[in-house]
């Protein structure tokens, strides 16, 4: 399993980004493109959403196929409990 940030802020720079997950201790991909905000909205708009989609939004994947996402906050135990599930069923 494999998690990618997008970050859709502009105006930050890289070394921005690698101070917040430092911080916080993300130990995932961050990416910080100016074309982030362009393929965010595609994704959202691919899954339904459209172009003023909800943050954070998380969209899961397996084998290249979608399979949900959730938009908004959302309790840790919710998303613990799913993505163990998908990592049960490969």
């Amino acid at each position: 399993m494999k998690f990618i940030g997008i970050s859709i802020e502009e105006g930050k720079d890289n070394a921005y980004f690698k101070r917040f997950a430092e911080e916080i201790g993300i130990s995932y991909t961050l990416v910080n493109s100016p074309d982030n905000l362009k393929a965010a909205r595609a994704i959202a708009g691919a899954i339904g959403l459209g172009e003023d989609f909800p943050i954070p939004l998380m969209v899961v994947y397996q084998n290249g196929v979608y399979v949900k996402h959730y938009a908004g906050l959302v309790p840790e135990e919710m998303l613990e409990s799913d993505l163990k599930q998908l990592v049960s069923e490969r």
